[in-house]
């Protein structure tokens, strides 16, 4: 079963932190920059740490260069 997330996410900031929205999308807030993928890898590693836990595969299947991306999860 896949289903697919809304996220904005917020690159280089002081501090880590996902926030749920009443619509079911997500704001993640990182650390790292919006260069080289860095931020597109950490955001893949908060959600699975956080919000997915032991899921079979999270990827970005919209918006790899953009803050709004679309995340499909997969169990």
């Amino acid at each position: 079963m896949n289903s697919h997330i809304k996220i904005k996410v917020f690159p280089d900031q002081s501090n880590e932190e996902v926030i749920k929205n009443d619509d079911g999308s997500y704001d993640v807030y990182l650390r790292e920059p919006a260069q080289r993928g860095m931020a597109n890898r950490r955001l893949l590693t908060v959600l699975s740490e956080s919000i997915f836990p032991k899921p079979k595969q999270i990827k970005i299947v919209s918006g790899h260069t953009s803050h709004s991306k679309i995340i499909e999860v997969g169990y």
